[in-house]
């Protein structure tokens, strides 16, 4: 299991609700796809919260001479020319002895938005050339793809499959298909769980994540609790594992506007593992309403933050499903970053 999805997990633990207008299957998800990571830049971009606190800074690294220069060069624009980013990831196994990686997973992402396939192309065999270590332009079947190798040192692929489509992925194999595939309009091909999963989100929300998680954490070591400053945890750490051991699914959805808007939903094997686990997530959440006041006496300026955290998360479980949410505003979030009020 990798650390990532590990996270994301736990983190799950942190926020939920029910969800609003169904979102789109994104036709060009491979059939073999066990998650979903979904985001609406231009959804994103327009909000009123990152407008303030996540646009500024990205501007000025985008107005820096040789990101400027390179973007004119490929004609593309990163904040007018994205419109989603939707991530397929499936795959990995956990470390089989100890102090060893897994296999991480596989991923192929579809960036839908406007692109010019000739600049893009003209641009990476000029890269190509001058970096070859870095960038070359390698063929599957017919397809022409840019292989790229990340800061990792591990290879990616992409390709062009049309002005609104590019496709990235680390199998080369995979981004040439889907290529073909999105010229002959493909339909969804993932699995119906996974499918009805992504069409409970809301299709405005600015990020979602779903995932049929069911025995990916089967093997995972029993969670170390460290030591609290105050008192003692509610539950032993063999409680968290047995919740993610018995968790089936997970969706996260973020809404963002003038405010934050965090909803999660897990899934569960049955009522009694839902009825328990949800007992530890709430216990959890009371931990957090405990501790993070002490960490206000020490960061003033996380208290509106952490006053808003208190009283608007909510942890609740019906049937098989834990659901949790929380909201917070642009006011909590400018004072805990230290941004400036406006005037």
């Amino acid at each position: 299991m990798n650390r990532t999805l590990t996270w994301i997990a736990l983190a799950a633990t942190f926020t939920i609700v029910p969800f609003a207008r169904s979102a789109e299957v994104e036709a060009l998800l491979p059939a073999q796809t066990e998650q979903v990571v979904h985001i609406n830049v231009k959804k994103a971009f327009d909000s009123d919260i990152v407008k303030k606190f996540g646009l500024p800074p990205l501007q000025l690294q985008l107005e820096k001479k040789e990101a400027k220069d390179f973007l004119e060069e490929i004609g593309f624009d990163p904040l007018k020319d994205i419109e989603t980013i939707t991530m397929a990831i499936w795959g990995d196994k956990p470390p089989e002895k100890k102090g060893e990686r897994g296999t991480p997973p596989d991923t192929l992402s579809i960036i839908r938005g406007n692109f010019d396939p000739n600049k893009l192309f003209t641009a990476s065999e000029k890269y190509a050339k001058q970096k070859p270590d870095v960038l070359s332009i390698v063929e599957e079947g017919d397809c022409k793809l840019v292989r790229f190798v990340g800061g990792d040192g591990k290879p990616g692929f992409a390709a062009v499959a049309d002005e609104k489509t590019l496709v990235v992925g680390s199998d080369k194999t995979l981004v040439a298909e889907t290529v073909t595939a999105a010229g002959k309009k493909a339909k969804p091909a993932i699995g119906k769980a996974l499918a009805l999963l992504i069409q409970k989100q809301d299709d405005k929300a600015a990020f979602f994540y779903c995932g049929i998680l069911e025995d990916k954490f089967k093997s995972i070591p029993e969670a170390k609790l460290p030591p609290l400053p105050l008192g003692e945890w509610p539950f032993e750490g063999g409680k968290i594992n047995d919740g993610l051991k018995n968790l089936s699914s997970m969706a996260v959805t973020l809404r963002v506007g003038k405010e934050i808007f965090i909803d999660m939903a897990l899934g569960m094997k049955d009522q009694d593992s839902a009825d328990d686990f949800g007992s530890t997530v709430t216990k959890l959440v009371d931990l957090l309403k405990t501790l993070l006041p002490l960490a206000a006496l020490q960061q003033p300026k996380l208290q509106t933050l952490v006053n808003e955290f208190n009283s608007t998360v909510k942890t609740k479980v019906k049937d098989t499903t834990i659901t949790m949410s929380l909201k917070l505003s642009a006011e909590a979030i400018g004072r805990a970053t230290g941004a400036p009020d406006d005037e």
